[in-house]
């Protein structure tokens, strides 16, 4: 069974837990660099102070997904109020099951709840039924990102 949380109601242990998450992500996906825990949680805090998360956790307290976004003003109309994700991961031995569109319909219900004008979603895999979920929810795919990375010290 999986539980869902919103991040604003995680306790500190919960967060690590999420943080360890999250290095997992940043293992596979910000090669060759790699991640560091505590930017991992200085993002996990200003998504609590001023966005919108979830995580799931499994039955042995392990997070198997998260997601999270944060509010701000468009750059170039000051007057819409966007939410850009700035993580979407979900544990490798749970991806197939429904943990990623059930996190993924948490995040936008409460983007629709809160009356956001623009909410942004990059996938840096794009599993078919989550690009279905998305283009459903009346989402328009915008653009393809390249990534060339220089040698990390």
């Amino acid at each position: 069974m999986v539980e869902y949380w919103d991040i604003k109601n995680i306790s500190d242990t919960g967060l690590r837990w999420v943080t360890d998450l999250l290095m997992e992500f940043g293992k596979e996906y910000a090669a060759p660099c790699g991640a560091n825990p505590e930017d991992i949680e200085r993002l996990l805090n200003a998504v609590k102070k001023s966005g919108i998360g979830y995580a799931a956790f499994n039955d042995d307290g392990d997070c198997v997904g998260a997601i999270g976004g944060i509010r701000h003003r468009n750059l170039f109309n000051s007057s819409l109020e966007m939410l850009g994700e700035v993580y979407f991961y979900v544990a490798k031995d749970h991806r197939g099951s429904s943990v990623g569109g059930r996190l993924l319909n948490m995040y936008l219900e409460e983007a629709e709840r809160l009356k956001l004008n623009v909410t942004m979603v990059a996938l840096t895999t794009t599993p078919p039924g989550l690009e279905r979920l998305l283009l459903r929810k009346g989402f328009e795919k915008r653009e393809i990102n390249y990534v060339l990375w220089a040698p990390c010290d």
